[in-house]
């Protein structure tokens, strides 16, 4: 993430990725989103003990059913998605010459040629169980 990009995280949770982006990458904005009223009001809350009000914008209620516009330079999308349901709205929200960094479960890397996405890279960052990891994948639409 790049300085002075908007930036679309989906599945924000209580907001450790809009939060981190805003303090270390200098963002034009971020839009978090998240589906969960409890998580929303913690997020709520973490923004601002974190002081970034200013740059993290909280939208309340599914991404795919949310109106945060498109174009954003890069999507986020935190929910570590098994199923790849997600992926259609982040490369509707994300801007021409953007990325998504894309965040499932599996058992190894997958195979995303079917979705006409560019892998750029991909990123092992953890394991759910003995043979279920959770990676990154760096897209470009």
């Amino acid at each position: 993430i790049e300085e002075d990009e908007d930036v679309l995280v989906i599945g924000a949770g209580v907001g450790p990725y809009p939060i981190e982006i805003a303090r270390n990458a200098e963002p034009a904005r971020v839009v978090a989103v998240e589906k969960n009223p409890e998580a929303v009001k913690m997020m709520r809350e973490n923004i601002e003990m974190n002081g970034v009000g200013g740059m993290v914008e909280v939208a309340e209620g599914d991404a795919m059913d949310s109106d945060v516009g498109c174009c954003f330079d890069t999507v986020v999308s935190a929910v570590p998605d098994t199923e790849q349901s997600l992926l259609p709205g982040c490369i509707e929200a994300v801007a021409g010459d953007g990325s998504i960094l894309f965040y499932r479960f599996a058992e190894s890397p997958v195979d995303l040629d079917f979705l006409g996405i560019s892998l750029e890279r991909y990123v092992k960052c953890g394991d759910r169980g003995p043979s279920s990891r959770r990676y990154r994948f760096d897209l470009a639409p």
